[in-house]
């Protein structure tokens, strides 16, 4: 057995390679015996294997996500949260504050259409879910020349998208939680399972903060006050639903984007993003209102909630 004495456990583990986390014995603990440094392991469920099996998100800002076996929850996706842009001692409290706010929102769902919480290690800053082998709904594009980046899938894949995540988002906000980077990127989707929403790594509640995100799903309150509200989720979907009838190509690859962060300080991230917003006012018109109901119905004094906003889509939809 290799001792790992320096770089990440999880997040340096390759495809093939199993990883063995081991608690030392604690006085009077059950011992198992062996030879070398883990002569002595408590047994306890906090010792576990994990195997590599595939890489799913090799990385993405903070983190990477990969396939495993584990040896109590089974198949199951693992998440590893990593500071790449400062490898060091330094970012250990900033990462460690990020799994403990993933890891506790997660933690507290249960929802058909939210990825499964299995469990965690802050000792890896692992956080443990259910795998699902779909690809995600920006994976579902054509790829002909005059179509390209359009949603390959049809009506019905837009009804089945619509139903559930809008049942998430009302869930969600019975939770008081919000999402803050709903988009198709993060929404895996079989035709037979349905919709499910991942990636809470931006999460939070009403109280706290999120100058994070997606640009193009973001609403254009945001530009004016900065806040984060359910209907700012609400209004991502409706970006996100303009993709799905086919109104506008996937945003991601074909629109420019901006910094978000520096939206308030920087004029040029400023402009951008308001160009974007003029642009998607338009395109809301084209789509039927479809976009202009999701970002401002649930903005308007009377508080609509992400169930009154699902019943207007279906109302348009038939």
């Amino acid at each position: 057995m290799t001792v790992i004495t320096s770089g990440h456990p999880s997040a340096d583990l390759k495809l093939g390679e199993a990883l063995f986390i081991r608690s030392p014995v604690k006085n009077g603990s059950k011992a198992e015996s062996g030879n070398g440094p883990f002569a002595h392991v408590e047994i306890s469920t906090e010792n576990y294997s994990l195997s590599h099996l595939r890489s799913i998100v090799v990385r993405k800002g903070s983190s990477s996500v990969f396939r495993a076996n584990h040896s109590i929850f089974g198949n199951m996706a693992v998440k590893v949260l990593r500071n790449l842009k400062e490898p060091s001692a330094l970012s250990v409290p900033k990462i460690a504050r990020m799994w403990q706010q993933e890891e506790h929102l997660m933690r507290g769902l249960s929802h058909p259409c939210i990825i499964k919480f299995f469990g965690s290690d802050a000792r890896l800053s692992t956080i443990y879910m259910e795998y699902l082998p779909y690809p995600d709904l920006s994976g579902w594009i054509k790829t002909t020349i005059s179509h390209r980046y359009l949603f390959s899938g049809n009506m019905d894949d837009a009804r089945h998208f619509l139903r559930d995540i809008a049942s998430a988002l009302v869930y969600l906000e019975e939770q008081q939680v919000l999402h803050n980077d709903l988009k198709p990127g993060n929404i895996i989707y079989d035709r037979e399972r349905g919709g499910v929403l991942i990636d809470f790594g931006l999460a939070c509640t009403p109280r706290d903060a999120c100058n994070g995100g997606t640009p193009w799903y973001l609403p254009p309150e945001f530009i004016e006050d900065g806040k984060r509200e359910f209907a700012s989720d609400v209004f991502a979907l409706g970006v996100t639903m303009l993709y799905l009838l086919q109104k506008t190509r996937l945003p991601d690859v074909t629109e420019p984007g901006w910094l978000i962060p520096h939206v308030f300080t920087d004029v040029t991230q400023d402009r951008k993003m308001r160009a974007l917003a003029r642009k998607g006012g338009q395109a809301g018109a084209e789509a039927g209102g479809y976009w202009h109901r999701a970002g401002r119905a649930g903005h308007a004094g009377g508080g609509a909630g992400a169930e009154d906003i699902r019943r207007g889509y279906w109302a348009a939809l038939e």
